[in-house]
């Protein structure tokens, strides 16, 4: 009631949003929601930016996605103070993409803010788990995450704990895949007869080691110091021999 007798209708709260979805239910506070926003700035008041770029093959333009993000990155008031290229599979891993890994090791320094990329499937091609991985790492340095063409991918927006949780339930169920796929080709080798795992030790090098330690009394360490035979498999014939005695 107002003071002059009005019923006053309950105003939503900007304090706090709920999300419901096929994902649980997500709460984002209002401070959540200013924390999204923030990130380190340039001495000029810009967000400092690099950008991403890959295409597979030498016949195929990088200035094609050149000359629509810089646009972009303009438009959005950033400035671009580092650009990283390849042109090669994006099914190659961080190591072999120098672009790629030059990328994420001026994030880790923290040379610039916000990683612009053309597609998710430009960023990388080696799966949802490792695409996870690698927006968890930028995300742990403080570097947020545009897509040109995905705008639903954006960790400067508010959906970016909706947008993670997805990825999370997806490598869950990519890993869950994995391993049904693995063990289903267990199977089918084991009924083909096939041994799993490593070879056995021959029967030779067996009697020699046990030879020299019972009879006489040579550690293991001397043991493959003599005979060449790695330390670890002497202490494994050794071990082995110990537990069925």
């Amino acid at each position: 009631m107002n003071l002059r007798g009005r019923k006053l209708r309950a105003k939503p709260s900007y304090k706090s949003v709920l999300f419901y979805d096929t994902f649980p239910n997500f709460h984002i506070s209002f401070a959540d929601n200013v924390a999204l926003y923030k990130c380190v700035v340039s001495a000029e008041g810009q967000m400092r930016v690099a950008y991403y770029l890959r295409v597979s093959t030498e016949s195929q333009e990088l200035e094609n996605q050149r000359t629509e993000i810089l646009p972009f990155i303009d438009r959005r008031g950033w400035k671009l103070v580092h650009s990283f290229e390849d042109v090669m599979s994006g099914r190659k891993s961080e190591k072999d993409r120098p672009g790629f890994a030059a990328m994420l090791t001026a994030a880790h320094q923290r040379k610039f803010d916000i990683l612009v990329f053309w597609a998710l499937d430009r960023l990388t091609r080696e799966g949802t788990r490792a695409t996870l991985n690698y927006l968890q790492r930028l995300e742990s340095k403080g570097v947020g995450y545009v897509s040109y063409q995905e705008q639903w991918l954006d960790s400067t927006g508010p959906f970016k704990d909706v947008m993670i949780s997805m990825f999370a339930t997806l490598a869950k169920q990519e890993r869950a895949r994995i391993s049904e796929r693995t063990i289903a080709g267990l199977k089918v080798a084991r009924t083909k007869g096939k041994v799993i795992g490593r070879p056995p030790l021959p029967e030779e090098t067996v009697q020699k080691v046990l030879l020299l330690n019972r009879h006489a009394g040579i550690g293991a360490r001397k043991i493959a110091q003599s005979t060449g035979f790695p330390l670890g498999t002497v202490n494994a014939i050794l071990t082995r021999s110990r537990q069925q005695t």
